[in-house]
């Protein structure tokens, strides 16, 4: 019996415009992928998400982490505990799975794993 799942088709360098161009209409912390979808015929929300998130987002951070994303990365911890997915929304530079490998005391819930390493308001996030 044939294979009946779709395969999925390469995105376009037109497609890749329209996408860019139906995302910076939203704030990154909210963006409303079922609507961006219906800019692309043929596109799922999550095709979107997914092209969006893995291939196109030119905020994603590779390097070093930085003062002002472990303090947006413990925010969105405190208000959305493990759904990484939603942490990623507050934090708008890491992928998903960066966040769990930096934020490894919140797959427990102990969330006062991290501290405030300096008394001076900086917040440097370091480990107990």
């Amino acid at each position: 019996m044939a294979d009946r799942r779709k395969r999925p088709r390469p995105w376009t360098a037109s497609e890749d415009a329209l996408l860019r161009e139906a995302v910076a209409q939203h704030d990154c912390t909210n963006i409303d992928w079922q609507e961006v979808a219906t800019h692309l015929e043929g596109r799922t929300n999550k095709d979107c998400r997914k092209r969006w998130v893995y291939a196109l987002r030119s905020v994603v951070n590779k390097g070093p982490w930085v003062q002002d994303e472990d303090r947006r990365l413990k925010a969105g911890v405190e208000l959305h505990g493990c759904k990484w997915s939603k942490v990623s929304e507050v934090v708008c530079t890491r992928q998903a799975d960066r966040k769990i490998e930096r934020f490894p005391s919140a797959a427990q819930t102990n969330h006062a794993y991290w501290q405030n390493a300096q008394e001076d308001g900086t917040s440097v996030l370091t480990p107990t």
